[in-house]
């Protein structure tokens, strides 16, 4: 028998009160672990809610029997069921009744165990790395560069690995339950050849002579950019009428008709350098990437 609720009474001396009990049998869940063969799972761990505390294990022919649950105490009845080389089982919301006995029969599905080694195209390990097998099946090596992903689907999966400045690579595998897939990958430095692209913008400088508005500057800015995975741009170059290269820094200011040509270009982290963009006031004429 089991109580449904604990009360305390405080009594005053020759106080009487009334109290009345009801009492239920414990209710309890059967049944067996086979694997999607129909074969049975000895030693699966089998857990419930309500009884915790006193996991069982299923015996030689897959079966188990989790006694004196408390439905009453706890509702929601939960059922967790964990064996090496199979995905975890979980169901919750079970039909437990006082003093009945639910039977709850698990199949497990096969699991995969994923291991192997990041390194870059000379050998040497590349720790920090991401590596997936799909889905939430996700990891991270080591500082040698190793990883171990527990308990992913067999069947064929994809296997992809990436870290920072290298190609992200991928592979299908097949694989096969239990500890026995070791997939190593090899990750190619992600070379940057593409040089930057810098585009201006010209801003006129005013003044306004008997009434009249003219144009007599410009105020010249830059803006460049390097593509979506390449290193950065590291600085860009400016001259004025094939004078000295100057780096630029923010706005310049220059006046006709003083500035007959503009050149300038940006080079990136790894050293690409961007074909001279030319500016040339006298002719009318323009080569480069344009404005912005």
């Amino acid at each position: 028998m089991t109580d449904r609720h604990r009360n305390t009474y405080y009594l005053s001396e020759g106080e009487q009160i009334l109290v009345n009990f009801e009492l239920y049998e414990p209710s309890t869940i059967v049944g067996s672990v086979t694997d999607q063969t129909g074969k049975p799972i000895p030693d699966a761990l089998v857990k419930v809610t309500g009884a915790l505390d006193r996991p069982v294990k299923t015996d030689q022919q897959g079966r188990y029997a989790v006694t004196g649950l408390d439905f009453d105490y706890n509702p929601n009845i939960a059922i967790w069921v964990d064996s090496e080389d199979y995905m975890l089982y979980e169901q919750d919301r079970l039909n437990v009744q006082a003093g009945k006995t639910l039977i709850v029969d698990v199949v497990l599905t096969e699991a995969a165990h994923v291991r192997g080694k990041v390194v870059d195209e000379a050998g040497n390990p590349v720790s920090g790395a991401k590596v997936n097998a799909g889905g939430s099946a996700t990891t991270t090596t080591d500082a040698q560069g190793n990883y171990f992903i527990k308990r992913v689907p067999t069947g064929t999966r994809t296997i992809t690995g990436e870290a920072a400045g290298y190609l992200k690579s991928t592979q299908n595998v097949a694989l096969v339950q239990g500890d026995h897939n070791t997939f190593n990958i090899v990750l190619k430095k992600d070379a940057d050849i593409t040089p930057p692209v810098t585009k201006y913008r010209l801003v006129p400088i005013t003044d306004t002579v008997n009434g009249k508005v003219y144009i007599k500057g410009f105020t010249f800015r830059l803006q460049a950019t390097d593509e979506v995975k390449g290193s950065g741009v590291k600085t860009t170059q400016y001259r004025i009428n094939g004078g000295a290269w100057n780096t630029y820094e923010g706005p310049v200011k220059f006046y006709a008709p003083d500035v007959k040509v503009v050149e300038y270009y940006s080079t990136d982290v790894a050293g690409n350098q961007e074909k001279y963009n030319k500016m040339d006031f006298v002719n009318g004429t323009f080569e480069g990437a344009g404005s912005y």
